[in-house]
């Protein structure tokens, strides 16, 4: 089977292994324990970044409602991605964890609803594999904490948390599905196609 990786951050080559992180020590001794417990054998670039402590700082000034949102956005993205692997662990054990793999898209007519991943200068890379593995949707990968800048709420739901991510686990599509293919670590990069 063919896959296809998006390299926005231009950090691969053909050929490279890419593996998982072994050696990896997070920003927080207690992450250390995390790490240990949950990830013994390592995890990829994305579990790196999103095991991180990931904290904000504000000063009061006139933008402080802007920069708490935006820190709400940004935050929200780590705990969903925390909760989307609790609930791997509990309800889809068999399913490749977020945190150990790398991700790719089944036809390379889906990098459209990558957008985000395509704004700037990027590659895109061709992996071929014997397996074929379970395409999910990405439109789920929200949750977190939510916050409402006009009427000055923040807060947290578990129900809807737990709703996506089962979601997401049990392979559903949302209206516009965000079509993402999870590939177990370690994987061989291969030819450059953009």
């Amino acid at each position: 089977m063919k896959y296809y990786h998006i390299d926005r951050n231009n950090t691969l080559s053909e050929g490279q292994i890419i593996s998982t992180q072994k050696n990896f020590i997070p920003n927080n001794s207690d992450g250390i324990f995390l790490v240990e417990k949950l990830f013994p054998n390592g995890v990829s670039m994305h579990g790196a970044h999103y095991l991180d402590d990931n904290m904000y700082f504000f000063y009061r000034t006139k933008a402080l409602i802007e920069e708490i949102y935006n820190s709400n956005n940004i935050n929200s993205i780590y705990f969903a991605e925390y909760a989307f692997e609790l609930i791997r662990r509990l309800f889809f054990p068999s399913k490749p964890s977020r945190y150990e793999s790398l991700f790719a898209l089944e036809n390379l007519n889906d990098i459209k609803m990558w957008s985000e991943l395509t704004n700037n200068n990027y590659r895109v890379f061709e992996i071929e594999t014997n397996d074929i593995f379970e395409t999910f949707d990405a439109n789920f990968l929200r949750g977190g904490l939510c916050f409402n800048a006009k009427e000055l709420y923040q807060g947290f739901s578990p129900s809807i948390n737990f709703k996506l991510a089962f979601s997401y686990w049990s392979g559903e599509k949302s209206n516009v599905p965000k079509p993402e293919v999870l590939l177990p670590l370690p994987i061989t990069i291969g030819k450059q196609i953009i």
